[in-house]
């Protein structure tokens, strides 16, 4: 009984709320736009607006990684937050599966590509769920993370606050992730 105590102590913590999935439509009149799949975690007991935590997947990673793997729902619950996971879904050029495209130019502008498509996939949830407009934050990891840099340059008036966790910063180019 002594060893199974240090077993219990560390085992996580378990998570009560819902995931919802939903579609966020290209804007025909954004260019780079593509249709992205959300995925997005509630703690239950929400009842007045919360934070909004956008978490962004890294390369060979989906939003299912987010979810699953990052602790987040936990955090979620704990700290009362909507935690949102989107997926890249599709995207054009060459890259590696399922990255962000944060060093090309299309998609690091205000009004361009996958960090529009990002405003719009928070204004969607905020359309969904009470969101506390002065807390909006992204974050992500690697190639998420490049690109959660890259989403807070162009819409620092949407986004509160920005993490990266081993991304790279704002303006690299596609020899920093060369093969």
């Amino acid at each position: 009984v002594a060893l199974m105590a240090p077993l219990l102590l560390a085992a996580p913590a378990a998570t009560a709320g819902t995931i919802t999935a939903f579609t966020v439509a290209a804007d025909s009149a954004v260019s780079g736009s593509r249709a992205r799949q959300v995925k997005v975690y509630v703690p239950d007991g929400l009842s007045t607006a919360a934070p909004m935590v956008v978490a962004l997947h890294g390369c060979q990673q989906t939003h299912d990684d987010v979810l699953n793997d990052w602790g987040l729902k936990a955090a979620a619950d704990r700290h009362r937050f909507i935690l949102v996971a989107p997926f890249i879904t599709t995207y054009d050029g060459l890259r590696n599966t399922n990255c962000w495209g944060f060093w090309l130019d299309q998609h690091r502008h205000e009004g361009r590509g996958e960090p529009e498509d990002l405003r719009r996939i928070g204004a969607a949830v905020e359309a969904r769920w009470a969101v506390d407009a002065n807390r909006r934050y992204i974050t992500g990891l690697s190639s998420g993370g490049a690109m959660a840099a890259v989403a807070a340059v162009t819409h620092n008036e949407y986004w509160a606050a920005a993490a990266s966790a081993a991304g790279l910063p704002y303006g690299e180019d596609s020899g920093s992730v060369s093969f």
